[in-house]
């Protein structure tokens, strides 16, 4: 038997992927994809297209430092970094329980790119 802790996760994970929010069946995917990137000092600030649920919106991402070397176990180049921003998921049609929950959310990107 699982524990009450993980159980609950369950519960809580499986209607997150429900229709009352991202609907995961229909909508498997979250995708960003970059169109500007300015680099400022250490970091950056990319603005792209975030789709969920089908619908898309420009964001902007804020990223205060990249970090490059070589990786200790494939050797190659790679460079990571963390990235944020704020949405408000009703932008995206996720609208269950408004407002009695949040409708601002916090996203943080944790991102790794190797050069291939």
């Amino acid at each position: 038997m699982w524990p009450l802790w993980t159980r609950a996760s369950k519960k809580r994970d499986d209607h997150l992927r429900s229709p009352d929010f991202f609907n995961a069946i229909e909508f498997p995917q979250i995708t960003f994809k970059s169109t500007k990137v300015t680099f400022q000092g250490e970091g950056a600030t990319v603005v792209g297209d975030l789709t969920i649920k089908g619908v898309t919106k420009s964001v902007t991402l804020a990223v205060d430092s990249i970090n490059c070397g070589v990786h200790p176990f494939s050797k190659k180049q790679v460079c990571g970094f963390n990235a944020t921003t704020q949405i408000k998921r009703s932008d995206f049609g996720v609208k269950y329980a408004l407002p009695a929950v949040g409708d601002d959310v916090s996203l943080t990107l944790e991102v790794e790119a190797t050069k291939d």
